[in-house]
């Protein structure tokens, strides 16, 4: 519930099989980055863009820019890539430097978003970014035979 491990570190993986009860079905992790995405969209993408690249219109206004989760930073391994991390600043949001203000650069959504959420929109997050990095050979070959079809009639609309 904090993001954080018993040493006071960040969790590196959210608690997946925690969160779904033991079932870590597709089907479960499919429905939970749902939530994720949905929770997103009402929460972060005013400040964070849709695609999470930190150019929500909100966001965009800001004096200074906002962090983009497509920077490795925040990708595994990165500085701030631990999913408690993320966690974390949803639920605490992000202090400012000493003696600027606001107090918090990031407000907290603790009373807004749950826990259950905040993991939620972890693993969204971590989805948005698979597929700013993807390519056709992520997707699997009998829906990629699909939208390649489509693409075509796409491309063939396009050029009447």
């Amino acid at each position: 519930y904090r993001g954080v491990d018993g040493q006071g570190g960040y969790l590196a993986r959210a608690p997946i099989a925690d969160l779904l009860d033991g079932d870590v079905s597709p089907q479960g992790v499919a429905e939970l980055i749902r939530r994720g995405k949905e929770r997103f969209d009402i929460y972060c993408s005013t400040c964070h863009g849709k695609t999470g690249a930190g150019d929500g219109m909100v966001g965009s206004r800001w004096s200074a820019p906002l962090p983009t989760f497509h920077s490795p930073t925040y990708y595994p391994g990165g500085e701030k890539g631990q999913d408690g991390y993320i966690f974390h600043t949803i639920r605490n949001g992000l202090p400012n430097a000493p003696g600027q203000l606001p107090a918090l650069r990031m407000p907290s959504y603790a009373e807004r978003v749950n826990v259950h959420d905040a993991w939620a929109i972890v693993l969204y997050v971590r989805s948005l970014q698979r597929a700013h990095n993807g390519n056709i050979n992520d997707v699997p070959e009998a829906q990629r035979q699909q939208l390649m079809q489509t693409r075509g009639a796409v491309q063939q609309e396009a050029t009447q």
